[in-house]
């Protein structure tokens, strides 16, 4: 005896599981039971007598759906009743997950249980090894209305026969000197800058034909562990982007801290990528994200150098400010705004990452600013002898406060640019030489010491 499942169509879904010698038996017996229960089945002639709302769990069609750019197939199946589909064994599995309050998809997982969403199958992986997760934004998924929906068998092979016709051709882009601020930062913090990445700020450094069988993750790894002995340029790195070519056209895809973002917008042409700067905002020199080891190698020893100075210096005066703001009980907004005047966001924000990153373990240090100091993701830094670099701006100061500190810098930078400008001026008079500070210019959070 064989055991067949079924899906039932009628005025609402159902599931089946019938023991059998063949499919024709269970559908037999799947017609009488349900006839039993007075529900009554469609025949169509024409095609032998079918029943067409009783579908044979392996022969679900499913719909078709794209995700970061990939194409796939999609099912709001019960979870359970998924591995049954006829061919899914040959493709990538991947759960979607909407929010508490939200009805579409916000994150793609390895498996969900709580807020499933639905499932999408795929040919090739979305995630590179060691990921488990990534954030879903409108742009990354969408059903496709007008391809007709297939079973998972038949989109695997459809996929396999599309690899094997077309030719594929790749260029890699690193930025030129007039995008050196955003080198190796990931999407989610040039989207806090309001920064697209743009044909204008990078330069074509790299061309060759994709094999087949090859993906994004196969090129990211030829250009970090294998790379071409006509490579001249750095490790394909985050800030780089993948430029795939075939039949249908080009298509960019940014190297992200996790996967890859494809940039439908990369070739329109623009002159600038920032906003306008607001009239007295100050330029800052940009943080440099990789190691002296990589310097090297990459011949950016002077950029290196700069920035690991500046991280020092950055260090130092946030230690300053904190001897000079923090009275014991409360703590100054001053404290925040001087550093914040003096170095800018995002070195700033790179020094107190780094610093909560190198003591992860002290319990002092919130959850929140423990997981957003470790998405940026910031490199551990040896020298000759082994020693960490990293230490040499870790901030001293006592962790409590630190936390704090972190905190109201995080809310500071939420706010309008605009609005930070406008009260910058007036915090920064404040912070030259005074009496005790005023009850008035105390931030009234107090840190459990």
């Amino acid at each position: 005896m064989n055991r067949y499942d079924f899906l039932i169509y009628e005025s609402r879904q159902g599931e089946a599981s019938i023991e059998a010698e063949s499919p024709k038996e269970a559908r037999d017996k799947l017609m009488e039971l349900y006839k039993a229960g007075g529900i009554e089945f469609s025949f169509v002639t024409g095609t032998d007598n079918e029943i067409l709302n009783i579908t044979p769990l392996k022969a679900v069609s499913l719909q078709r759906f794209e995700i970061f750019g990939k194409e796939a197939l999609f099912t709001d199946l019960p979870a359970d009743k998924v591995d049954a589909l006829q061919g899914v064994d040959k493709l990538f599995r991947y759960d979607l997950r909407h929010g508490d309050n939200d009805s579409i998809p916000l994150k793609v997982e390895m498996q969900v249980t709580v807020n499933r969403y639905g499932t999408v199958f795929t040919a090739e992986p979305l995630f590179m090894e060691g990921e488990f997760s990534r954030d879903l934004y409108d742009e990354d998924w969408g059903f496709l209305s007008d391809e007709p929906p297939m079973t998972p068998e038949q989109f695997y092979n459809a996929m396999q026969e599309e690899e094997r016709q077309t030719v594929r051709e790749y260029e890699i882009y690193q930025l030129n000197a007039g995008g050196r601020d955003q080198m190796f930062m990931n999407m989610k913090e040039l989207r806090a800058m309001h920064v697209t990445p743009n044909i204008a700020s990078y330069n074509a450094v790299y061309k060759g034909t994709l094999e087949p069988g090859m993906t994004l993750d196969s090129l990211y790894t030829k250009f970090n562990v294998e790379r071409p002995e006509d490579f001249k340029r750095h490790s394909l790195s985050v800030s780089d982007v993948i430029v795939v070519s075939d039949e249908h056209g080009k298509t960019a895809w940014f190297v992200d801290s996790f996967g890859f973002t494809q940039l439908p917008d990369f070739f329109t042409q623009q002159e600038q990528q920032h906003e306008a700067p607001t009239e007295g905002e100050k330029t800052y020199l940009p943080v440099y994200r990789r190691t002296a080891d990589y310097a090297r190698e990459a011949g950016e020893r002077d950029e290196y150098r700069a920035s690991y100075q500046e991280n020092v210096k950055c260090k130092q005066a946030i230690e300053k400010a904190i001897s000079l703001d923090y009275d014991g009980q409360y703590l100054n907004d001053n404290a925040i705004f001087t550093v914040l005047d003096a170095f800018g966001p995002e070195r700033l924000s790179w020094v107190l990452g780094n610093t909560i990153t190198m003591k992860e373990h002290d319990g002092r240090f919130s959850r929140s600013n423990r997981s957003w100091a470790q998405a940026m993701s910031i490199p551990i830094d040896r020298d000759g002898f082994g020693s960490l670099r990293n230490w040499s701006y870790t901030v001293e100061s006592h962790p409590a406060i630190l936390d704090l500190y972190t905190t109201l810098l995080r809310k500071e930078l939420e706010r309008p640019p605009q609005e930070r400008m406008a009260e910058k001026s007036v915090a920064i008079e404040e912070s030259k030489p005074r009496p005790e500070p005023s009850k008035s210019a105390k931030h009234k959070s107090e840190p459990s010491l």
